[in-house]
């Protein structure tokens, strides 16, 4: 008589892989997550206000000029993080460690901490059209045991940036 049929494997077997997606981080980066679109990094343990996440740049650009902008993840373990950024117009460009997804730029794997800060630079290209842009962006803070448990995060307060002609 056996013990387990092929049914009951294959189910204990989907069952155990559906877990791990909760209970793991998502060390690949997401999109989804900034206050554009998304409700946050859930795949990181809490939000917390611990975590400080500010975007640096202009606060204003020319229509289809290029700036250079920053994400500083700040408090939380900090032993590594990452990041979801998006826009509501314009063109987002990748910077080291960053890649574009659905319009959205999200990390490639968890960046370690330098200080007790992470940093992502991007490029951002303004619009052709005379506007206020916002850019969205998340962070989280991780301990690094590839597990949500213990990570932190939060949003950043989003950048508006004006794009004159």
């Amino acid at each position: 008589m056996k013990l387990f049929s092929t049914k009951n494997i294959y189910t204990i077997l989907l069952f155990f892989i559906a877990v791990s997606f909760l209970l793991y981080a998502k060390n690949k980066g997401m999109t989804g997550a900034t206050l554009k679109n998304g409700e946050g990094c859930d795949c990181h343990g809490d939000q917390s206000k611990s975590v400080m996440v500010k975007i640096e740049g202009p606060e204003s650009m020319k229509t289809g000029s290029t700036a250079d902008f920053k994400v500083i993840i700040e408090g939380g373990p900090s032993v590594n993080g990452g990041v979801n950024i998006a826009v509501s117009s314009g063109i987002l460009i990748a910077g080291k460690g960053l890649k574009l997804s659905k319009k959205e730029l999200t990390h490639i794997e968890p960046q370690k901490s330098v200080d007790g800060k992470l940093a992502f630079d991007f490029k951002f290209t303004a619009p052709s059209n005379v506007s206020e842009i916002t850019i969205y962006a998340a962070g989280n803070s991780g301990n690094g045991n590839d597990s949500k448990k213990g990570d932190m995060w939060n949003f950043a307060p989003n950048k508006k940036v004006l794009i004159e002609g």
